[in-house]
């Protein structure tokens, strides 16, 4: 049986342990030669074999890179504060009212109920029960609705 320790997080003043990893590569290599035989897997060379300097190198720069990532927005029926993803800047969204379902199914029920008389159309001038959209005032773009049902 092939047991191998890997030491992780290793430092650049760690080269002693890295050292010691190449080395156990390298006396792993007879080993896994005629394990990868007998599963029938070509011969895996080691990558450190001449190796003779440390891993790691002092001058390695890394490059950091900052992403922003703006959570979900949720809509409802009032004005949200948020960044426009089409203009990028930040601003309250504009709102305007459309007829949804529920508008519709007030408009049905009064039907029946009725309110033939021009009063089943109260629910179209009844802003709580018609669907949201949310625009940018900047760039006149539609950021999302909310529906009432």
């Amino acid at each position: 049986m092939l047991e191998i320790t890997v030491k992780k997080n290793l430092k650049e003043s760690d080269v002693g342990a890295a050292e010691w990893l190449c080395w156990r590569w390298e006396d792993l290599g007879s080993n896994l030669a005629s394990v990868t035989s007998w599963l029938g897997h070509p011969r895996v060379s080691s990558p450190y074999r001449s190796a003779s300097k440390p891993m790691f190198n002092s001058k390695t720069k890394v490059a950091v890179q900052t992403v922003y990532v703006q959570q979900p927005v949720s809509f409802f029926d009032r004005p949200v504060q948020m960044c426009c993803p089409s203009c990028n800047k930040m601003i309250v969204t504009s709102l305007s009212y459309n007829a949804g379902a529920l508008t519709w199914l007030s408009c049905g029920s009064l039907c029946l109920l009725g309110c033939i008389a021009g009063c089943c159309f109260i629910p179209f001038c009844v802003d709580a029960l018609q669907d949201v959209d949310h625009y940018c005032p900047n760039c006149k773009a539609l950021l999302g609705t909310y529906k009432r049902l």
